[in-house]
């Protein structure tokens, strides 16, 4: 868990776009960790660093490409992030995460739709705008 005590101590910004390559040596480290981490503040930096590792192995072309079992680690942590009690905040970042790996595995886009209808009336006010941008965008994908 030592990577989680450098969560702890990381500044947030390492989690942005542009620096986001200085942790890309780590990202099996970080995928491995993402489901076992419960504290929320560095949770939702974990959140963000796993979405940016989803854009990266998803852009076209990207000498960056995560291994399966990542790819695998980070759509069970995204899950759970939406099925469990977790903030608003990791919960957009995981139905992101999930809206850009739905191509690795078919089964994600039915399962992502059922869970965010079900979750839309319970949810925060911010949630169920992001919910319904991801919907619509399910919806336009091809079966």
């Amino acid at each position: 868990m030592e990577i989680c005590d450098i969560l702890d101590k990381t500044d947030v910004s390492l989690a942005s776009r542009e620096k986001i390559a200085r942790l890309v040596p780590y990202s099996s480290i970080f995928c491995e960790v993402a489901i076992q981490y419960q504290n929320s503040a560095s949770r939702r930096c974990l959140s963000k660093i796993l979405l940016s590792f989803a854009e990266k192995h998803v852009a076209p072309p990207s000498a960056f490409q995560l291994e399966e079992k990542e790819v695998s680690e980070i759509i069970n942590f995204s899950f759970d992030c939406l099925i469990q009690n977790y903030r608003t905040a990791e919960k957009v970042f995981a139905t992101q995460r999930l809206l850009m790996l739905q191509g690795t595995s078919p089964w994600i886009k039915k399962e992502l739709t059922v869970i965010l209808l079900k979750e839309i009336p319970k949810e925060t006010a911010g949630y169920p705008s992001r919910a319904m941008k991801i919907l619509r965008k399910l919806r336009k994908l091809k079966e």
